[in-house]
């Protein structure tokens, strides 16, 4: 797997209940240590410079390598590869070595890299969809992607793992952008993650949107338009660009947003099925959202109302939604905010959410004693 906060929560939450756990990791950006131990979880890297992307295929076969050599010279019990690129490798090889296959569908590539090209789209669909048939258990990412892989192709032994956060993690004030409100200090927009095209494009709608309204943007991640996006923000005194952040960094900075924007793009199948983490870590800290129209997130934002629907895809949409945010008093949003703790108290608990895989872990080693 490429870095990805959710594998390393499950890699975390199987470390403390008493598991040997390695991480085979690809290091795209070449800096960090080879071999590393973090919360009782043994770290392996691939050193590989490369891009995000599609252009990362051109090194990924490299990866594979560095992940067929450990999985035939290491002995492992079970295997959690991460997306269709891992999987492939980790079930040809389990047929030689014996241990089980436990498929991480964090994304569903068809309707992601293949999305643009319908022939391309409907070979990953069958390829992805037939190698899931054979694996012991799958964890989805969110239950949309029941339908996308089809209910008939998932063995018994699956669940969800949505990206929750755990409570507790650290909020400590990060610069200013964390002080205290002040009176008359601007509605504060938050957007950390992933600096994709998509996401890019629309992050560049609200940066126009917000010209002249008592506004101020901050956006934090890396990615494919990074640099874009850092220019973009040194052009308008109302947007911060923070770049890479560390999860601490990020919980700090929702907690002391108004606002956490979802900016995903609806064409593309993937969002608007997907429960993303920016979700659960507003939610966690009571606070509202911005969430894209005519998505799953949206819908639930919507039925609990603990945020705004716009498209993102339109700026003067976005401004008008803004336009009605700055009618709202603090209290009022804060209140907003409360009803998505209390959603996210009585549905996604990450206790449960952890209780559940370790049961599935649990499930398919008891196979590979009988």
């Amino acid at each position: 797997m490429s870095p990805a906060e959710r594998s390393v929560k499950m890699a975390a939450i199987a470390a403390s209940a008493g598991y040997n756990v390695d991480v085979l990791e690809w290091d795209r950006s070449g800096a960090r240590a080879k071999a590393g131990e973090e919360s009782r979880v043994r770290y392996v890297r691939l050193s590989l410079k490369a891009p995000y992307g599609l252009l990362a295929i051109i090194a990924l076969p490299i990866f594979l390598c560095f992940e067929a050599v450990r999985l035939l010279t290491v002995s492992y019990d079970l295997v959690q590869p991460r997306n269709l690129d891992a999987l492939f490798p980790a079930l040809v090889i389990s047929r030689l070595r014996g241990f089980k296959v436990v498929y991480d569908l964090a994304d569903f590539y068809a309707e992601s890299y293949a999305s643009g090209v319908p022939v391309i789209r409907s070979i990953v669909r069958f390829t992805e969809s037939s190698l899931a048939r054979h694996v012991n258990a799958v964890v989805l990412a969110g239950p949309g992607q029941i339908e996308q892989i089809g209910s008939t192709n998932l063995p018994r032994t699956s669940m969800v793992f949505y990206n929750v956060p755990y409570d507790g993690v650290g909020v400590e004030s990060v610069a200013a952008i964390a002080a205290p409100d002040a009176p008359g200090s601007p509605v504060r927009l938050l957007y950390a993650g992933s600096l994709t095209p998509d996401r890019a494009e629309l992050l560049s709608n609200v940066e126009r949107a917000i010209r002249g309204l008592a506004v101020r943007l901050v956006i934090g991640g890396f990615g494919e338009r990074e640099g874009e996006v850092a220019k973009m923000a040194s052009t308008n005194s109302q947007v911060d660009f923070l770049g890479r952040l560390r999860h601490e960094e990020v919980m700090a900075l929702t907690r002391a947003c108004d606002i956490s924007l979802l900016p995903y793009n609806p064409r593309l199948r993937n969002n608007r099925v997907g429960m993303p983490n920016k979700l659960f870590e507003a939610m966690a800290q009571g606070k509202p959202v911005m969430a894209q129209v005519g998505t799953l997130m949206g819908t639930m934002v919507e039925q609990f109302r603990f945020g705004f629907l716009t498209d993102f895809s339109e700026e003067e949409k976005v401004r008008e939604t803004l336009s009605s945010v700055l009618n709202y008093s603090r209290a009022e949003l804060s209140s907003m905010g409360a009803r998505g703790r209390q959603v996210f108290e009585s549905r996604f608990l990450p206790e449960a959410i952890a209780s559940q895989y370790l049961t599935i872990l649990s499930n398919v080693l008891n196979l590979h004693e009988t």
